[in-house]
């Protein structure tokens, strides 16, 4: 490439890519050079997530050039394809998590969610096509969700906590948090931990009835054999709930006497402001965890 044109270049993939870190190099010709950042996904969180929720309206309307410039560069960076930007096993688990989250609500928009219209019927979810059709791409491979979960996520670490990280934008998932998820390792930690606590303070994640009852998330149903780890679900009670918290003896002594329950999964979108029914739905009978695990 004649070098005159250097400047035009990176002129132009700064004006194309704003998060992205372009630098030239002078070497027979010239080389770009780009680093990872989060940048413009946290534009994204700072601006359309209120409370757990996301506002795809917004999103569409006036960020959708912020994800679009992150999912295009988390396309071609990563832990594989340029492993010496991220030398830690935080660096990785951090991106893994973002890229997910990130692709989940890119999912959702290319089912409608964006649309007012589109949101009044709420956009229909087929659990074997969301998570196994739609192939998007990551760290320079084609993957679906299902396989940027445990080839990706779950690949790089089995911290039970990430459970409480991982969104799929319904009602029932945990809610998605305003600030990327940190490649600083203490910094993630505290991040996963404060996750996993604040899903446990939310009725999706634990609701007790006026009976005493005693109605948990679907997904320690469903990843039951993870959490066996810790003791199972009373173990998971023990370590995630606040010993301020009130409910924690009753969930505490349901989970050692095995009669937790689990709420009936509810797949309607968590948009921001939408004026659905979000009271928990309690007509799941009890029955035996299934033996799923987030290990491939």
């Amino acid at each position: 490439m004649n070098k005159r044109l250097v400047p035009i270049v990176v002129l132009l993939a700064i004006t194309i890519y704003p998060a992205l870190t372009v630098r030239a190099v002078s070497n027979q010709g010239a080389r770009l050079k780009v680093t990872y950042s989060s940048r413009s996904y946290a534009q994204v969180l700072a601006h359309v997530v209120h409370d757990g929720y996301i506002d795809y309206v917004r999103l569409k309307s006036h960020h959708m050039s912020d994800l679009n410039n992150y999912l295009q560069l988390i396309s071609f960076v990563g832990p594989k394809t340029t492993p010496d930007q991220f030398s830690t096993n935080a660096a990785k688990l951090a991106y893994y998590i973002n890229a997910y989250n990130a692709t989940m609500i890119k999912r959702w928009i290319d089912a409608g969610a964006g649309d007012p219209q589109v949101l009044k019927t709420h956009p229909k979810v087929d659990e074997k096509t969301w998570f196994g059709q739609y192939v998007y791409c990551v760290d320079g491979k084609d993957v679906n969700l299902g396989q940027l979960e445990f080839e990706g996520v779950f690949g790089v670490s089995k911290d039970i906590r990430i459970h409480a990280s991982l969104i799929c934008g319904a009602q029932s998932c945990p809610p998605l948090h305003d600030v990327p998820y940190s490649s600083d390792a203490d910094t993630l930690d505290a991040q996963l931990e404060t996750a996993a606590r604040n899903w446990m303070g939310e009725s999706d994640g634990l609701f007790i009835d006026r009976q005493n009852r005693v109605w948990m998330s679907d997904v320690f149903r469903y990843y039951a054999k993870d959490f066996a780890s810790i003791g199972g679900m009373a173990g998971l009670i023990e370590r995630w709930m606040d010993d301020t918290d009130m409910r924690k003896p009753i969930a505490l002594a349901a989970a050692k006497n095995k009669h937790v329950l689990y709420q009936k999964w509810n797949w309607t979108i968590n948009q921001a402001g939408l004026d659905v029914d979000r009271t928990v739905d309690l007509t799941t009978e009890h029955y035996e965890p299934k033996k799923k695990s987030s290990t491939p």
